[in-house]
């Protein structure tokens, strides 16, 4: 019964039904979903909005946006080829919800962020989740090691030998300055240093992927590269060319390897810097 009533409940915040975003403050949290879902949503949904079918579905016109309880719960554990994003906020997933049931035609009604953390709050059962930073050494050496003759074979045609932007071993990380959140940073053209693809270690690659878990990049990788093949590789090869990224980006090493287990790498964070992570 609690299930079934935290779900009227999140169904009867939902400002407007079937009606287009109108509030002041639903055009706020629409513009706030919209940089969201940039950050975070747009290379596998598409700016479109007609996404990469079957993996990726279109969200323009599709009608299982009505079921807010399926957004937030996909938003914040994932389904399928979809990553979780346990980094976003209630507020978060509320701009990201209205601006996903609003853009491209859709006419679902904008969302309350309250109405995201009770049902948050009954899905967690009040369990914190622990996140960690791709700072904190979440690979190994020797899994860099194996990651580089993959590199090679698979990506370096395509995003240059030595993916880093702008030459030297990790010396893009402390010589970019910060920019908003944007996969059109990893293919910045002023920073130059890279082939035909965007660099996939640096600063460059860190700052366009900052906020974004581990499993994201890795769900893209697996969906998408090689280019020419894309799921071609192992799940294990993926998270070992990773490995060799995050080395070529003077990542910290640790003592234990990635793992091809999303569950797993929703929990790592891409950042620009060391931070101090925690929820």
């Amino acid at each position: 019964m609690r299930k079934i009533g935290l779900i009227a409940l999140v169904n009867i915040l939902v400002l407007g039904a079937a009606s287009v975003v109108a509030e002041e403050s639903d055009k706020e949290l629409f513009a706030q979903g919209n940089a969201l879902f940039d950050a975070n949503c747009v290379l596998c949904h598409q700016s479109s909005g007609k996404g990469i079918p079957p993996a990726f579905p279109a969200l323009a016109g599709n009608k299982n946006l009505q079921d807010l309880s399926l957004i937030v719960t996909n938003i914040h554990k994932g389904q399928g080829a979809m990553p979780a994003f346990p980094q976003l906020s209630a507020e978060e997933i509320a701009a990201l919800a209205t601006y996903i049931r609003n853009a491209w035609g859709n006419e679902f009604g904008g969302v309350r962020s309250e109405a995201v953390a009770a049902f948050l709050a009954d899905q967690d059962g009040g369990e914190a989740v622990e996140l960690r930073s791709v700072w904190d050494g979440v690979y190994t050496k020797e899994q860099a090691n194996r990651g580089e003759p993959l590199y090679a074979k698979n990506c370096a045609e395509c995003h240059g030998d030595t993916p880093v932007a702008g030459g030297g071993f990790g010396a893009p990380i402390q010589s970019l300055t910060e920019s908003e959140p944007s996969f059109l940073l990893v293919s910045d053209p002023e920073v130059g240093g890279f082939a035909s693809a965007p660099p996939l270690a640096g600063g460059v690659f860190l700052r366009g992927w900052k906020g974004q878990t581990v499993a994201t990049l890795y769900q893209y990788a697996r969906t998408s590269m090689p280019q020419d093949n894309p799921g071609s590789l192992s799940d294990q090869q993926y998270v070992d060319i990773i490995a060799y990224m995050f080395g070529l980006t003077d990542l910290p090493t640790g003592v234990s390897e990635l793992l091809p287990d999303v569950q797993e790498l929703n929990a790592i964070i891409i950042e620009p810097v060391a931070t101090k992570l925690g929820m």
